[in-house]
């Protein structure tokens, strides 16, 4: 499926993986339930990159395993909202989302938005640009 926001052009495929139980780095127990997870695969300009994205419980429960158009949009609207924090230090990571710079669990999660990040920045992706991306994915949502 073919994207253009903010004139960038961006091509999305989504291929069922597994059923998972939680969410990596979930530590709570309580609200832990079974998903489906996505290899999601975004390519730009000939580069292609692969994220993992992890459905609704609901639709696990409804049984689905593919996603639609609606729901290849909303990954990559997490995807790219999510890793807008890449640009940022831990330090402003922790205090836009209210976690505690001692926190192992804060760390981990930074972490991987850091790598998901990179991965965005590998498709030639500015700042500016992803901004301008995300801002516009926003509006048509």
């Amino acid at each position: 499926m073919q994207f253009t926001h903010a004139g960038i052009d961006i091509e999305v495929s989504a291929k069922f993986v597994k059923e998972v139980y939680g969410f990596p780095f979930d530590r709570d127990e309580c609200k832990k339930d079974y998903h489906n997870e996505f290899q999601i695969k975004i390519s730009r300009n000939g580069i292609a990159k692969t994220f993992s994205y992890y459905d609704s419980s609901s639709a696990w429960h409804d049984g689905k395993d593919e996603l639609t158009t609606s729901d290849l949009k909303n990954a990559v609207e997490c995807i790219f909202g999510d890793t807008l924090s890449s640009y940022g230090d831990f330090e402003d990571f922790c205090g836009d989302f209210g976690y505690s710079p001692d926190s192992k669990h804060a760390e981990q999660t930074y972490k991987a938005i850091m790598k998901n990040g990179k991965k965005v920045k590998d498709m030639g992706f500015t700042e500016d640009e992803h901004i301008a991306f995300v801002n516009e994915l926003n509006e048509h949502n």
